[in-house]
């Protein structure tokens, strides 16, 4: 079972929080909500993929809520949003990720002891 998307672990007005923006402002909220389903799908994806214990870890993720998931989780969601809300591709010098990064490096530092702590 895949994470759902339906499973709100960063309310809209928490990432605008994030990113300093107004919650009265709401004319840029429909980008800033499929920014933010974005940001969970790739920190759920990264965090779901796991060597050992996979089927118990999954079970695990599925059951996360806003109140129940690790912290550093919905930290690496807030940085994630962060970083797609700073470098949206409308600036020259928006930060690249290298390779096959997904995740902005601040994000990929709270979440990498969760994805595999047995493997280094």
């Amino acid at each position: 079972m895949a994470w759902s998307p339906l499973v709100e672990l960063v309310t809209l007005d928490q990432a605008k929080e994030r990113i300093k923006l107004s919650l009265d402002i709401d004319t840029e909220d429909e980008a800033l909500a499929i920014q933010l389903l974005v940001s969970h799908e790739e920190v759920m994806d990264f965090v779901s993929q796991r060597v050992s214990d996979q089927t118990t870890w999954q079970s695990e993720v599925d059951a996360w809520d806003a109140d129940t998931a690790p912290k550093r989780v919905i930290a690496a969601i807030l940085e994630q949003f962060a970083f797609h809300y700073r470098f949206r591709g409308d600036d020259a010098e928006a930060l690249r990720l290298s390779g096959d990064e997904v995740l902005c490096p601040t994000a990929l530092r709270l979440l990498k002891r969760l994805r595999d702590p047995a493997v280094s």
